[in-house]
């Protein structure tokens, strides 16, 4: 028997599995009807039996109306089939169809026919046409039950996504918006049956705690799962002090010198220019801050305690992580509050302050990013407009990333600690068929005094900004249809933790360097001036820095 297999099975499965379950069952009830192999598709989990992920347990398929009719006309004579409640057509107990004279794929812009007779949507296995493995792929991810996540890890693993002859054009992506929402009932049935019912449990408290906003106790939970054993020993230690030694990222630290009111950090600044042989000369006569190098010492809530001059290190290095000591005892002594007396600085060295700030903070992972792709070329305006209205932008810029376009894209995405390689590779794919005859993107820099950083269920990757996530489905809820060919974030692209930014900062200024910015427009300048004075007095007399 003749069979046709995408060549990504070929060249990835060592041994095809062509013996699906309920073969010749199957076979056995379409010459009873007298239906040919080619007039139906089979649908379901048959790929995933054929390439060796998991066996098929039944069989779903779909025929055309004329089929229907030829199968109902003599559905009495076999008492072992039937029309059930839903209007599916079972022969046997195993092998069924769907909903009869309804598109299944509709959804996708399919209907039963096409997928039936245009070959670019099937595979031949054994005579039978099988639909590939690409909508399967697609509708697993449309659907989204708890077996249906189960599957979709285990064809990424599978290693055949994006292999040689995979078709990115039949993996389709709808807003998860325009999916029919189940009732609670069945949703937490189907849990209950595949994950079990702790791990269930676990998952509804978790999403009720996020709608209610209580990201303190999330906090404390997260706090206490992870640092359990170290809680052990706290409580068995007779010191007044214990330490515990880890990494923590800088922007963490440095969130907390924030107000509502004013940057509370100004001598962290200070500190990093002087690391800069360039500014040294500004500030002669305040090198002397530098002498003392402290441990960096934070609470459990990330303030820092002690050690400004090698955060300010870390900072002029541009590093992401830090290593760093907890304190477990209560201290007051946050910041390390400085009691300086008036100093005399120039309004030349309170301009380079002010005009470094910004430079500074972004560097270490705390500007926001909005990133407006070529596909969406003709809604740029509005949709910044948009982001405006929600958000500060500081600053817009756009850079041409037509060199090594496709390398730019996948860097931007890359540092998503939650974006998988193959989902990036259809958002490309998606930005390179848009039709576009851009090869501009528009980047807005965000200033958020209050990320509102929140942490996954499963406490799994960085912290997010709830902000910047919330902002992106409100874009794609409002501009998704008005782009061709939408799928994920081919549209507007967030970067929604700390590390995200950091990254992305290195990117642009990589961009810049190579002379891609094309347009820069400012819009915000934050005028800290007012509060360099109260906070940076008389530094050279402090020996505590």
């Amino acid at each position: 028997m003749i069979n046709k297999i995408p060549e990504y099975m070929n060249m990835k499965i060592d041994k095809l599995n062509f013996d699906f379950n309920r073969k010749d069952e199957f076979e056995y009830w379409l010459k009873k009807f007298g239906v040919r192999k080619d007039e139906v598709c089979i649908i379901g989990s048959v790929p995933l039996h054929i390439v060796n992920i998991r066996e098929n347990e039944d069989i779903d398929f779909i025929t055309t109306k004329e089929v229907n009719e030829k199968i109902l006309s003599k559905i009495s004579e076999f008492p072992e089939c039937k029309v059930s409640k839903q209007n599916k057509i079972y022969l046997g107990e195993e092998i069924h169809s769907h909903t009869i004279n309804v598109d299944r794929f509709d959804y996708f812009g399919i209907s039963n026919k096409e997928l039936i007779n245009n070959e670019k949507y099937y595979m031949i296995v054994d005579g039978f046409k099988v639909f590939r493995l690409e909508i399967l792929l697609s509708k697993k991810l449309r659907e989204a039950r708890p077996k249906d996540i189960i599957d979709v890890k285990s064809i990424e693993k599978s290693g055949l996504i994006g292999g040689p002859g995979w078709d990115w054009d039949l993996v389709y992506s709808l807003p998860y918006w325009t999916k029919k929402r189940q009732n609670i009932k069945t949703q937490i049935k189907q849990r209950l049956h595949t994950y079990g019912l702790l791990k269930t449990a676990n998952l509804y408290i978790w999403s009720i705690l996020n709608k209610l906003h209580m990201d303190k106790l999330i906090e404390k939970s997260l706090l206490l799962k992870n640092r359990i054993s170290y809680v052990k020993k706290i409580w068995q230690s007779k010191n007044d002090y214990k330490y515990h030694r880890t990494l923590l990222p800088i922007p963490v630290i440095l969130s907390k010198y924030f107000s509502s009111t004013a940057f509370l950090g100004w001598d962290i600044i200070l500190r990093t220019l002087l690391l800069s042989e360039k500014d040294k000369c500004m500030f002669s006569n305040e090198n002397n801050v530098l002498e003392n190098n402290k441990k960096v010492i934070v609470d459990r809530f990330g303030r820092l305690i002690e050690g400004k001059n090698t955060l300010a290190k870390y900072i002029n290095n541009n590093e992401f992580w830090i290593d760093i000591h907890y304190l477990s005892k209560k201290t007051n002594n946050h910041n390390e509050n400085n009691n300086h007396n008036e100093n005399n600085f120039t309004g030349e060295q309170i301009k380079l302050l002010n005009d470094n700030f910004l430079k500074i903070i972004e560097k270490s992972g705390m500007i926001f990013y909005a990133i407006l792709w070529p596909s969406a070329h003709n809604v740029m305006d509005d949709l910044e407009e948009y982001v405006r209205s929600n958000v500060e932008i500081i600053e817009m810029q756009e850079y041409d990333i037509s060199h090594n376009l496709e390398k730019n894209i996948y860097d931007f995405y890359s540092s998503d600690d939650r974006a998988k390689k193959w989902m990036i590779d259809k958002k490309i794919h998606g930005i390179l068929n848009s039709k576009s005859p851009h090869t501009h993107i528009r980047v807005l820099k965000i200033w958020l005094l209050n990320p509102k950083m929140r942490y996954y269920s499963d406490a799994e990757g960085f912290a997010y900004s709830k902000i910047t996530r919330d902002l992106k489905t409100k874009c794609r809820k409002k501009f998704y249809n008005k782009i061709e060919n939408y799928f994920y974030d081919n549209l507007i692209h967030f970067t929604e933790s700390y590390y995200n930014n950091y990254e992305t900062a290195k990117i642009l200024n990589r961009l810049e360097k190579n002379n891609q910015c094309v347009n820069t427009n400012t819009y915000i300048s934050i005028d800290s001036s007012k509060s360099i004075y109260s906070l940076l007095l008389n530094v050279k007399s402090s020996s505590t820095i």
